[in-house]
C-alpha cells in the first residue's frame, strides 16, 4: 500500500501526523520532529536520495528540539500573574453548616458558592478566612 504513494506524501502526511498529535501532549516535542519530516519532504520534493531525506528529518528535528523549542516553551509558559481569585485572600464567610476537620465544604464568598476546605472542625456560625487558594479550592482558617 505505501508503494504507491511518493517520499513527498509519505514525509508530509508524518509531520502532519506529528503536529496533530502534538495537540494532545505539551511541550513541542512533537512539532519539533514534524519540522525535521517537513525537512525531509522538501529534500525529497527537490530529488534527493532517500538517504538525504533521512539526514533532512534528523538532522532538521535535531536542531528544531535544540533551538526552536526552548523559545515556544519560554514564550508560551504561564507567567504567574495574578487573577481575581487572588482577591479572595483574607475574606471572611459564616459557615453554615457542621464541618469535620479536613473536609470539603461550600461557603458563599460575595454570594458566590466556592469550595473551601479547613483543617480544625467548624460549627454552624463559625466564621472562617480565606488563607490561600489551590486551584478552585480555597484553603480557609477558623477565625
Amino acid at each position: 500500500m505505501i508503494e504507491g504513494f511518493s517520499h513527498v506524501t509519505i514525509w508530509f502526511a508524518i509531520g502532519v501526523i506529528l503536529l496533530v498529535l502534538e495537540m494532545f501532549t505539551p511541550g513541542f516535542f512533537l512539532a519539533s520532529i514534524a519540522l525535521g519530516a517537513f525537512l525531509a519532504s522538501l529534500t525529497a520534493r527537490l530529488g534527493g536520495e532517500p538517504i538525504y531525506q533521512l539526514l533532512a528529518f534528523v538532522i532538521g528535528g535535531g536542531i528544531s528540539l535544540i533551538s526552536i523549542r526552548p523559545l515556544f516553551r519560554k514564550y508560551l509558559q504561564a507567567t504567574g500573574a495574578k487573577t481575581n481569585a487572588d482577591r479572595m485572600i483574607g475574606k471572611l464567610s459564616i459557615v453554615e453548616f457542621d464541618v469535620k476537620s479536613g473536609d470539603r465544604f461550600y461557603s458563599k464568598i460575595d454570594g458566590v458558592p466556592w469550595d473551601c476546605i479547613c483543617s480544625s472542625p467548624l460549627s454552624k456560625g463559625d466564621k472562617v478566612k480565606v488563607i490561600s487558594i489551590d486551584s478552585t479550592l480555597l484553603n480557609t482558617e477558623k477565625v
